[in-house]
């Protein structure tokens, strides 16, 4: 058995040294499993490169998409209730009707310890490298960081999705195991298979060292908005934090990148201290162009080289009408919900259409993903916003009061939507019920920030435990059904109550959190099983 895991294994390496061909036009590596494809730098660049394409998109029997390229940000979002999976293809993860063999919690785990083993082989490369004087330290250092901070995002998204969360007995369940070595020899498999799974605690403690070990190391300005950089490794740390409810870490960390005096009225004056990273003019800007200042980090997809038509993000969002498949529409839930999501707000206009739905009805869709003929949409991970909503909700949080601070990070994203935002932004009177309402507004913020954007999940994750009841979540709230299409639904101010409800899942429900994959237990009978399945 473990022989022909190790060949699977070679044979997978093989094939991504031959996929950063495809990314950079250099001659192909070897194999990953021994050190020419680090014997020179260019070698070595397409091997960096390579994580990101293992990132975005790889081979494997057939066209598989890597866990970035658009899986991360679908699968979190059918898992919340502000989308509807309007067909069959999601609807396990829609539906949480996942078990040990399905194919998407399979397919994931995979993509994403693929991922892991990726960056470990190049971490180990790198450092060969340098040591034999092919690369320069400062050029290793800064490949060994982005790496090592790739290793740390992926054990992250596995976390979300097969464990509960830190704030559920402070990590002491089990986790995921933290693979930092390189699997090249039968010797690493048997070093695998002793390996039970983490717990939480340990888990975060582990991608808290290694992002805090790769800040001074990762470049001020990366080349593009598709490489790692300074701020991300920030902003990775504030969402690490988030979980763990270390909120004055967050602070710091969202103070370095945030500057301490904002004008809610100028949010293009808003610049990043670390990068320059600022928000656009409107909330359309950084899908209209990839390459946006606000746009921190994204993976990369092109007309040449996407998910395709069964992961790419404009073939899922896009509605029917205009050539994507509907597969993910808008909810009512979020879209009837004028209280939170004020009715003259730009982004309903900018930013979302009405069309056909994967199974013939009809709905609101996303308009963020436009390329529906060439699903060259780049992939969102990290937005400028992002960091100013988590300041807000850490300053809230850690004040316990509705200040001024917390007011205008939140007015900063808000205002731009806005068709008076003098009149019409938030004061300190907005708030009279004290700093818990002002921690919901920041945290509905999000949900409409980045509707679409596969932030839903993970703040569902968090929130199922937190300690301020009145933001705290008792799970995955009630939805509409699988395949709803009706646009007599969405009506601005109308009930946010689905007409045909899909039944809430409680926290304590087995299935609130995803199997690991069955294949992976008998592989390595170590792998304790998430209860229930």
């Amino acid at each position: 058995m473990k022989l022909r895991i190790l060949q699977s294994i070679l044979g997978l390496l093989l094939v991504l040294s031959f996929s950063c061909k495809k990314v950079t036009d250099l001659s192909p590596n070897d194999a990953l499993t021994n050190l020419t494809a680090f014997s020179t730098p260019p070698l070595c660049l397409a091997s960096l490169y390579g994580i990101y394409a293992t990132a975005q998109n790889v081979v494997d029997n057939g066209n598989a998409p890597g866990a970035f390229g658009s899986l991360n940000i679908e699968y979190a979002d059918v898992r919340g209730e502000d989308v509807i999976s309007t067909a069959a293809f999601l609807q396990d993860p829609y539906q949480n009707t996942q078990n040990a063999s399905s194919t998407i919690p399979y397919g994931y785990w995979n993509a994403l310890y693929r991922l892991i083993n990726q960056a470990n082989l190049s971490i180990a490369g790198f450092q060969y490298a340098q040591s034999n004087n092919i690369l320069d330290k400062a050029t290793a250092t800064q490949y060994i960081a982005e790496a090592t901070l790739w290793r740390a995002i992926a054990h992250h998204e596995l976390v979300l999705n097969y464990a509960r969360p830190y704030l559920d007995g402070s990590g002491s369940n089990l986790g995921v195991p933290y693979r930092n070595f390189p699997i090249q020899t039968l010797a690493d498999l048997n070093r695998v298979a002793q390996m039970p799974r983490n717990t939480v605690a340990e888990d975060y403690s582990d991608m808290l060292s290694d992002v805090t070990g790769t800040i001074d190391n990762l470049p001020a300005v990366p080349d593009n908005n598709t490489r790692l950089s300074q701020a991300v490794a920030l902003a990775f740390r504030m969402r690490l934090n988030l979980h763990v409810g270390n909120y004055l870490s967050v602070v710091d960390d969202g103070n370095t990148l945030v500057p301490s005096t904002v004008n809610p009225l100028d949010w293009n004056s808003v610049v990043c201290p670390i990068g320059g990273w600022a928000m656009d003019n409107t909330a359309d800007g950084p899908f209209a162009n990839n390459n946006s200042l606000e746009s921190m980090f994204s993976i990369r997809n092109t007309q040449q080289n996407n998910p395709g038509t069964n992961a790419a993000l404009a073939a899922f969002y896009g509605s029917g009408s205009l050539g994507g498949r509907g597969l993910v529409a808008i909810s009512p839930i979020i879209w009837n919900d004028i209280n939170n999501w004020s009715s003259y707000d730009s982004r309903r206009s900018l930013l979302t259409t009405t069309g056909t739905n994967g199974s013939g009805g009809n709905n609101y869709f996303t308009t963020k993903y436009r390329d529906y003929g060439g699903y060259g949409d780049y992939a969102p991970q990290y937005r400028y916003p992002e960091i100013i909503l988590m300041l807000a909700e850490a300053t809230v949080r850690t004040t316990q009061q509705v200040n001024q601070r917390g007011v205008d990070l939140l007015n900063l994203v808000r205002n731009r939507n806005l068709t008076n935002p003098a009149t019409q932004q938030y004061t300190i009177d907005s708030f009279p019920n004290g700093y818990t309402q002002l921690l919901a507004r920041i945290l509905y913020e999000r949900r409409v920030e980045f509707l679409c954007e596969g932030k839903r999940w993970a703040d569902i994750s968090r929130l199922s435990k937190d300690p301020v009841s009145a933001v705290a979540l008792p799970g995955v709230p009630e939805k509409y059904v699988n395949g709803f299409g009706d646009l007599s639904a969405y009506v601005l101010g109308g009930s946010t109550i689905p007409t045909q409800p899909q039944a809430p899942l409680a926290y304590s429900a087995f299935n609130y959190i995803w199997p690991i994959p069955i294949q992976e237990i008998v592989n390595n009978p170590i792998i304790q099983q998430n209860p229930g399945y």
